[in-house]
């Protein structure tokens, strides 16, 4: 038995109930994104570890070069673990 049924729900509000559940999802997902993100640029702020001039668009920063050769023994060694 399907427990609606047994709440006294007709089992054609099935549907219903699955359909109010994908949106009402997509808006807890959107809160705890916007939460995790508020929260983790209060932490940076606090910690000064946020470049105003990049954050803001008035400077660029290009990332290191990566030599993959250089680490690819430890990501053999990291694989093996797994």
């Amino acid at each position: 038995m399907f427990p609606a049924t047994s709440l006294g729900l007709p089992f054609e509000a099935v549907g219903l109930l699955i359909a109010v559940d994908w949106f009402t999802g997509i808006f807890r997902t959107f809160l705890n994104v916007n939460g995790d993100t508020l929260v983790s640029m209060l932490v940076a702020h606090a910690d000064d570890e946020i470049d105003r001039d990049i954050y803001n668009g008035n400077r660029t920063t290009v990332a290191e070069t990566f030599d993959l050769a250089e680490h690819e023994e430890k990501f053999a060694i990291a694989d093996m673990v797994d």
